[in-house]
């Protein structure tokens, strides 16, 4: 059975880390001049990273929690 998007996700969270990976790869961030001192853009930064790591987070618990109740079920048939 396939899961759908993480946390029930829509499709705009899905293509916001999309575009963030696509960004990663392609190393176009437009980051700003050195000693700019331009926070704004590592807050924002630092904001979609933390976003991603929730979404791969709240998607290992759901596969762990399948695992889980699948090996639960398997134990139960052994006896």
């Amino acid at each position: 059975m396939p899961l759908g998007p993480v946390g029930g996700a829509n499709a705009a969270g899905q293509s916001q880390v999309t575009k963030i990976q696509q960004d990663a790869a392609s190393g176009d961030f437009n980051m700003p001049d050195a000693g700019s001192g331009d926070t704004a853009y590592y807050m924002k930064l630092m904001a979609e990273m933390q976003a991603e790591s929730r979404a791969f987070t709240a998607y290992s618990n759901i596969l762990t929690a399948r695992h889980e109740a699948a090996m639960s079920a398997v134990r139960n048939l052994k006896g």
